[in-house]
């Protein structure tokens, strides 16, 4: 069973298959999965380790 979020209402809910529609307000196509907490730290030490647009510009002019 997968928890998912509406992105209209915030409404968070649990069901066994990815609905098109909110339960709670009844928005089409708003409803995303809701990333598990090991998925968010995944992401934030990916985006730690990734160099920001400045690093990369500065990395260019110094070659």
């Amino acid at each position: 069973m997968g928890e998912y979020q509406c992105e209209h209402c915030a409404f968070r809910f649990e069901s066994s298959r990815a609905p098109h529609v909110c339960p709670h307000c009844g928005e089409r196509g708003k409803v995303r999965p809701t990333p598990s907490a090991s998925e968010i730290l995944d992401e934030i030490e990916w985006m730690e380790k990734e160099p920001s647009r400045e690093e990369r510009r500065a990395r260019r002019e110094e070659q």
